[in-house]
């Protein structure tokens, strides 16, 4: 499929599904069906738009086909998993327009900049000269603009997990009398914290 045009009070934005879709999509969705069915037209749109700006945060294997474009999709240089075929230039998949149906059908998108409380009762345990320490922050942002494992998945094997960060404060280190060990902090995605 190519981009959709949806205009909104006599302005065009781009989006990565129709709400013609979206509404096919949603109507078999048993978690967001209800809430989407719910919403005005114009309600449909605003969410679509909001959902495919919010697919935009993520980083991207590939590049833009075309430097001009203003959306990261459609996008060169990719291959699916299965087999290895080609990604079209040119078209925008079916699993982007299925994350954007279902990140806009959800009752409310997530935050990129809202807080979520963790906590944890537990900052060092010593055993002789041996000691762990978690540094695990008491508040810190959600890790992907779309949070939720389904959508996730849809486009997992696109997503530029770049290079481990290696001095985040996040995780947990081990030491002893004359050794220091970092060990990773990653999600089921490989991500390190922090937007991707």
């Amino acid at each position: 499929m190519s981009l959709t045009t949806i205009t909104l009070s006599g302005t065009d934005y781009l989006s990565y599904c129709s709400v013609e879709k979206a509404d096919e999509i949603l109507a078999v969705d048993p978690t967001r069906n209800t809430n989407w069915a719910a919403l005005e037209e114009d309600a449909k749109k605003i969410h679509l738009i909001a959902a495919t700006n919010r697919i935009d945060l993520f980083r991207w294997l590939g590049r833009k086909t075309a430097e001009s474009q203003t959306t990261d999709w459609p996008r060169s240089g990719l291959v699916y998993r299965d087999g290895g075929a080609a990604v079209d230039p040119n078209t925008i998949p079916p699993e982007i327009e299925r994350a954007t149906a279902l990140a806009a059908g959800s009752t409310s998108l997530p935050s990129t900049t809202q807080s979520t409380q963790r906590t944890s009762a537990i900052s060092v345990v010593k055993a002789g000269s041996a000691e762990v320490r978690f540094a695990v922050p008491q508040e810190s942002a959600p890790q992907h603009p779309v949070e939720t494992d389904e959508i996730l998945a849809l486009i997992n094997e696109w997503l530029d997990r770049g290079t481990p960060n290696q001095d985040a404060e996040v995780g947990a280190c081990a030491s002893g009398t004359d050794a220091v060990s970092q060990f990773d902090d990653m999600d089921a995605f490989g991500y390190t914290g922090g937007l991707a």
